[in-house]
């Protein structure tokens, strides 16, 4: 029940209530004191402006070749790399004569320029020596995929080593005198057979296109194919499922089946068919020094090298038109082994700009001068990247596919790179003259060459210096480089 509220009680409560009022107010935090201003900061220290790099001194470096024909394509380079290091100009020094003397007293003396082409016929020698800057560690670090993205030769990665650098290949095919194939109804190896010819159209063509004159002497040969030189009667070896040199066992292999067999065939059509010029008919025709037989009209086909497009339109100019075919397969059922070769470029290790050299070969080996070559036909690109340049690009209606897609869609070979490859390949070539010359049967010459070749050949130390066996697998995606 509730109490009644007196007066007596509602004072009392009325006191009650002030009293919790004051404790709590005593209980409280003082009030703060009215707060001082506190002084404005200093405008902080003005950041000093960055100190520009200091410029790289201006130096020449030197890149010296043999290569003439390229003179022009390697101003244009080096105008292209200032653009990218303007304090480096490019002095391309040629060497035209004894090239390899001289850069045998140079390399040691450590006057051989800053950066340099091979002569791939001896370069071994200066590689085991250690005369070439090892670039492995740089092509690393910059992530360039050498054996992906580039058709290497064999000297570029070493024992495992980056002694050279991927420049050109040099691919063979057919060129041929299209004006002389329709002067005889010979069927033509792209207007009527596609591309797809064999060993047998070919000669069945050259039969036709021989051409004598009103005394029965022949004027005009079938086909020009440099017989006595192993680089040019490899593709016939292979062929035939043989090899003229084991790039494992790294010697010779010229008393194989197959070598005997390619030559038996070679002598037919110079001896017998008398489809293909001799150096003898050559001298005869042309005469002592005188013009490529094919480029002055006196053969109708040649096996050689695709350098000789940027020298077709010069020299042939409007005698006859020419193209070019691939090399013929061996019959319906077996393809064409075409050959192909490869001119790296090195840094020498006593180079006093190891950096810059590096940028330099990095540079002519990169997409952007590769594809510049491709279009022009400087060369065929050893960089993927550009050869859809060449086969496509400026063709003027030849077919340039001849050296891209049916070389690298199919097994191909390069030549077998040691220090004594030039000399092995004389010897080679002296026991074969004696051949068509009557001097040596075609055994006893093969047998000695391969002697003679064996005693010349020359890898060093090195064990096992290929990165791959000789022919080489087909390029295995030829459309993602543009030349399916």
């Amino acid at each position: 029940m509730s109490m009644p509220l007196t007066r007596r009680r509602f004072v009392g409560l009325a006191l009650g209530s002030l009293g919790a009022t004051a404790l709590l107010a005593a209980c409280a935090a003082p009030a703060a004191p009215t707060a001082t201003p506190a002084p404005a900061p200093k405008p902080a220290a003005p950041v000093p402006a960055a100190v520009p790099a200091k410029a790289k001194a201006p130096i020449t470096l030197r890149f010296t070749t043999w290569w003439v024909p390229l003179e022009v394509g390697l101003k244009d380079a080096g105008a292209q790399f200032r653009e990218q290091f303007p304090h480096v100009t490019v002095e391309t020094e040629m060497v035209t004569t004894e090239f390899v003397q001289k850069m045998e007293a140079a390399l040691v003396a450590g006057t051989w320029g800053d950066a340099s082409i091979c002569n791939n016929g001896v370069q071994v020698k200066w590689m085991e020596g250690g005369h070439h800057l090892d670039l492995g560690p740089r092509f690393k670090s910059d992530n360039i995929n050498l054996e992906g993205d580039y058709s290497l030769g064999g000297l570029e990665i070493w024992e495992g080593k980056v002694l050279n650098t991927p420049f050109d290949n040099d691919p063979r095919a057919i060129y041929y005198n299209k004006t002389a194939f329709k002067e005889v109804g010979a069927k033509d190896p792209w207007d009527d057979l596609k591309g797809n010819w064999t060993i047998a159209d070919m000669v069945e063509a050259a039969i036709k296109l021989n051409k004598k004159d009103s005394a029965g002497k022949i004027v005009r040969y079938g086909l020009q194919w440099n017989y006595t030189n192993y680089q040019e009667f490899a593709p016939i070896v292979w062929g035939l499922k043989g090899n003229y040199a084991s790039w494992t066992d790294l010697k010779y292999t010229l008393e194989d089946p197959a070598v005997v067999k390619a030559h038996e065939m070679l002598l037919k059509w110079a001896k017998d068919d008398k489809i293909m010029i001799t150096k003898e008919a050559t001298t005869d025709l042309m005469g002592a020094g005188g013009p490529v037989p094919f480029r002055a009209g006196a053969a109708a086909m040649y096996h050689r090298a695709a350098y000789e497009v940027q020298l077709m339109d010069d020299v042939v100019k409007d005698k006859f038109e020419w193209d070019a075919a691939p090399l013929p397969d061996m019959d319906a059922s077996t393809k064409g082994v075409p050959v192909t070769s490869a001119n790296p470029n090195f840094v020498p290790a006593k180079t006093r700009y190891q950096d810059e050299s590096y940028e330099w070969v990095k540079f002519l080996a990169g997409e952007r001068f590769q594809t510049f070559a491709g279009e022009r036909k400087l060369f065929v690109p050893a960089n993927k990247k550009g050869w859809k340049a060449y086969q496509t690009a400026n063709t003027k209606g030849k077919h340039l596919e001849s050296f891209i897609k049916h070389v690298y869609g199919r097994p191909h070979g390069f030549h077998f790179y040691n220090a004594g490859m030039n000399a092995g390949g004389q010897a080679i070539n002296d026991e074969l003259d004696a051949v068509y010359l009557g001097k040596k049967t075609l055994k006893e010459a093969l047998a000695a060459a391969n002697k003679k070749a064996n005693e010349a050949v020359n890898f060093g130390n090195a064990k096992q210096p290929f990165k791959f066996n000789v022919p080489k697998e087909p390029e295995k995606d030829l459309a993602r480089w543009g030349v399916a």
